[in-house]
């Protein structure tokens, strides 16, 4: 067997081993994006339930400190203090705000008292059932008094039922009280902090209400969640569930420990089916047969190469699919080694040493900037072969350059730039915003790489006539006026020694254009040598016809 009748059989191996090694790291890169997925969406609804506590509880000790200022209160200043608060609008899912006064009893020669519920606001059906209430009366909330009182700091309660439960089903919930001591001051030791309770500032909490409003507005929510009064997860301390089948054939779950004003809560987060649906785990099998078929493609397209080398077209089809097809398989692994290394960094696998830290660090660099050269030459394919689809909507040209330049103003202040952007009147434009978007950070990558420390990177944008014009001005290294054409070919940069130092494709300006003109504009430079260039895109401010008519352009 000849050399050449040898070379597919070679392509047929290494495209097996790549095949195999690719369903490897798409198999353990789908558990890690999974397990950062599920973790992300507890993070964020932990995060949600915690500011929002965080919020009534700033707002108790607002009320607080208007009672010590006022040294007393009658119930129409109280109320006109609550209906400023609007407590609906801007405090969804508190029963009420209100003030328990210490009311000292003399019983069988010793001294007592009583915290008797004297304002509650709004005075609805609900809350006019609790005034005159003894709240000292009932032990789990006398705890939580007695702490707030002892520590001069907010606290909550234990599972109760609201005085306020009048119709039908009795909910749980859960009160969070402040203390007001006489005349203002916090007292400097327990005892006297005991002898100068004036009452508590508190708010009633029904659970259900409560999560309700904080998360009943997600459209798609992607875990379910259990809350458990105390330390442990049993029924007698639920306070809520978000569903009746929540845990039920769930593929991910995590126990959360939170300690809000001084009392444990158990969160138990599971996933709930919708999460579990958008796994990627069923990309693992078609990756692996679409491997072997790339691998059988691969093999074919080798035999065919090695028995007519001179035919040119089938060449040039083949570079075409071949780029495409090798940047989608590359981008999984490198994704997968960013998720792995960005788990490292957080902690998951254990403590990380600083050198550690820093090794972990060079390689995410090193990963995301190989990811960045693959997307180039995968989206530069994608143009070549007419095959990007364009979503073109009125876009407002100052929210397209303000989210792009915040992307990238840390990265110009690191590298010593002043980087600003010019406001006015804002106009739009009519284009696809994400690809705007990958256009600007393009354009910006461009002037912040050759751009001297201590130079400036501009942005301004302004309606002429019938299109949308986005400058990008720079003080940087300039262009020749006959190399000015020459920037916007693929694979090439005018200056070589600068193409390596900012180690580009050379395909962000041709990828730039490209998009700007599929999109019904088109990108020109003026430049000065050795002062700078500006980079001006144009959109239309009308849909155009070629988009109008079939709804995408390539």
């Amino acid at each position: 067997m000849g050399r050449g009748q040898a070379a597919p059989w070679m392509v047929l191996a290494l495209a097996l081993a790549l095949t195999f090694a690719t369903t490897a790291f798409v198999a353990a890169g789908t558990r890690g994006r999974d397990e950062a997925r599920f973790d992300n969406a507890v993070q964020n609804a932990t995060d949600r339930l915690i500011a929002r506590l965080e919020v009534y509880i700033s707002t108790l000790r607002g009320g607080a400190s208007l009672f010590a200022a006022d040294g007393g209160m009658d119930a129409e200043r109280f109320q006109r203090y609550a209906d400023r608060l609007e407590l609906e609008r801007w405090y969804p899912g508190i029963q009420g705000f209100g003030w328990t006064e210490r009311i000292e009893t003399g019983l069988d020669g010793e001294v007592d008292e009583v915290h008797a519920i004297r304002f509650l606001e709004p005075m609805d059906e609900r809350n006019q059932a609790a005034i005159g209430y003894d709240m000292y009366s009932e032990p789990v909330r006398r705890a939580a008094m007695r702490r707030a009182r002892d520590l001069a700091e907010p606290a909550m309660s234990g599972r109760v039922i609201l005085v306020q439960e009048i119709f039908g089903e009795q909910s749980p919930g859960f009160l969070i009280y402040v203390p007001v001591y006489v005349g203002g001051e916090i007292p400097a030791d327990v005892a006297s902090r005991r002898d100068r309770l004036l009452g508590f500032v508190y708010a009633p909490f029904r659970a259900p209400d409560l999560f309700d409003r904080i998360y009943g507005t997600e459209a798609e929510p992607r875990v379910d969640f259990a809350v458990y009064d105390g330390m442990q997860a049993d029924t007698a301390s639920l306070l809520f569930v978000t569903s009746p089948d929540a845990g039920q054939n769930s593929r991910r779950s995590e126990t959360v420990r939170l300690e809000i004003a001084g009392h444990p809560w158990t969160v138990v987060f599971t996933s709930r089916p919708e999460f579990d649906a958008t796994s990627a785990r069923g990309l693992v099998p078609l990756v692996f047969i679409a491997g072997l078929l790339g691998t059988l493609w691969l093999f074919r397209l080798a035999r065919g190469q090695a028995r007519a080398r001179a035919v040119a077209e089938h060449a040039n089809q083949a570079k075409s699919l071949f780029l495409a097809t090798m940047s989608h398989e590359l981008r999984t692994p490198l994704n997968a080694i960013g998720g792995y290394v960005d788990l490292i960094l957080l902690g998951v696998a254990g403590p990380v040493s600083d050198k550690q830290d820093e090794y972990l660090t060079r390689v995410m660099r090193a990963q995301k900037h190989l990811l960045g050269l693959i997307n180039d030459v995968l989206n530069f394919a994608k143009l070549d072969a007419g095959r990007v689809h364009f979503n073109a909507r009125p876009v407002s040209a100052g929210d397209a350059v303000g989210e792009a330049a915040s992307m990238v103003a840390v990265q110009a202040e690191q590298l010593g730039l002043n980087f600003t952007v010019a406001g006015g009147p804002d106009v739009q434009a009519v284009c696809d915003p994400e690809k705007l978007r990958q256009i600007l950070l393009n354009l910006y990558s461009n002037a912040l790489k050759f751009t001297p420390r201590g130079g400036a990177v501009a942005t301004r944008w302004q309606a002429v006539d019938s299109v949308v014009e986005i400058l990008v001005s720079d003080t940087g290294t300039g262009i020749e006026p006959d190399r000015v054409d020459e920037i916007f070919e693929p694979f090439l940069q005018v200056d070589a020694d600068l193409t390596r130092q900012g180690e580009g494709t050379g395909l962000g300006l041709s990828i730039s254009r490209a998009l700007a003109r599929g999109m019904g504009g088109d990108i020109r430079v003026t430049s000065t040598p050795g002062a700078g260039s500006t980079f001006i895109v144009s959109l239309p401010r009308h849909l155009p016809d070629v988009v109008a008519e079939s709804g995408a352009a390539a």
